[in-house]
């Protein structure tokens, strides 16, 4: 995990990171998946602020026999692999990156949104396999953000911040 100002959006350390506050603007700070701080960072910078996201547990995909018998699951299954990001209450989301939907939390009429990646399965954990088609999810997230306008009055357009580029 790493931790994100609630109010500048300025990335912290990982866990062993004791702060409670940002060293900017001493505001609080929240935890995040370290997979999925760079693409929460850039969304709310945009102004379209989130309240929940998963990275997919990648961990729990790679070691699926010792996370079942940890669990105390009896039954075997493949592991399946989830990422999703839930946005804010009035954050409308026009589009999904790729392979992603996009789901109405909150039920009809709700204005509570979400995307979730397509659930794939995976027969057998194959790590590099594995570690491809994450690091390929992540790729297609940062893109994506890449292409939302930064919304009216957000941090990322009020002070002209440059938000981060997608390499991939």
């Amino acid at each position: 995990m790493v931790k994100i100002c609630r109010k500048c959006f300025r990335l912290h350390g990982a866990n062993n990171d004791h702060r409670k506050r940002c060293v900017d603007c001493r505001c609080k700070l929240f935890k995040c998946d370290e997979f999925m701080a760079p693409v929460i960072r850039e969304l709310n910078l945009k102004g379209y602020h989130t309240v929940f996201c998963c990275s997919g547990h990648l961990h729990k995909l790679l070691n699926a026999e010792e996370y079942h018998a940890d669990s105390g699951r009896q039954e075997v299954c493949a592991p399946v692999w989830q990422c999703y990001i839930m946005f804010a209450k009035g954050v409308v989301i026009d589009s999904a990156p790729l392979n992603f939907t996009i789901d109405d939390d909150g039920g009809e009429g709700s204005d509570q949104y979400s995307i979730h990646l397509l659930h794939p399965v995976f027969d057998s954990v194959d790590y590099v396999k594995a570690l491809c088609f994450c690091a390929a999810v992540w790729g297609v997230l940062m893109k994506w953000v890449d292409t939302l306008p930064a919304l009216e009055g957000s941090l990322a357009e009020s002070t002209n911040t440059t938000v981060c580029k997608s390499t991939a």
